[in-house]
């Protein structure tokens, strides 16, 4: 028997591996459930750190940006539009988003075009590689959200920027 635990090859013709004992088992299934708790640490620190981010764009007065009056998107004065961590309010009715496109509603709200690079840094983080097709899967999503709510405007993406159509 190997009490000592260490896995020394036995020749070609054998298994140079020991299964692992109950104990191991067990210090195994406490490491999954702390690497579990950890991801949902950093998980909690990015969604607050990204409404920090918010937050403090609001105190500078680009969160929500007032639109002219001659637009269909409403202001913020009027309640409406998204509102953090990731809801979208629309005439009295609440929808909720995944992150990903909740950045991208909240990156075009009153402004009528946003480069898709903005969009990008705002919505995955700065410096991140995305696809088309991944925001064109944001877009889509936030799409279907303004159709729910029956939001006259749509975003879509055109040549190297993302607006309102």
């Amino acid at each position: 028997m190997n009490n000592g635990r260490k896995n020394e090859p036995l020749g070609d013709n054998f298994d140079d591996t020991v299964p692992p004992t109950d104990e191991e088992l067990r210090s195994q299934s406490k490491s999954i459930e702390q690497m579990r708790a950890e991801a949902e640490r950093a998980q909690t620190h990015y969604v607050l750190q990204k409404c920090r981010t918010s937050a403090q764009a609001d105190l500078e007065g680009n969160l929500f940006r007032t639109v002219p009056a001659d637009s269909t998107s409403p202001s913020a004065e009027s309640g409406d539009g998204p509102m953090p961590p990731n809801f979208f309010f629309w005439q009295g009715e609440r929808f909720r988003l995944e992150p990903i496109p909740w950045w991208v509603l909240n990156t075009l709200w009153g402004r009528p075009s946003v480069p898709v690079e903005e969009v990008v840094s705002v919505a995955w983080g700065s410096g991140a590689d995305v696809a088309d097709g991944s925001v064109r899967s944001a877009l889509s999503r936030v799409n279907g959200i303004l159709g729910e709510a029956k939001f006259a405007e749509r975003l879509s993406l055109q040549s190297a920027h993302v607006s309102w159509s």
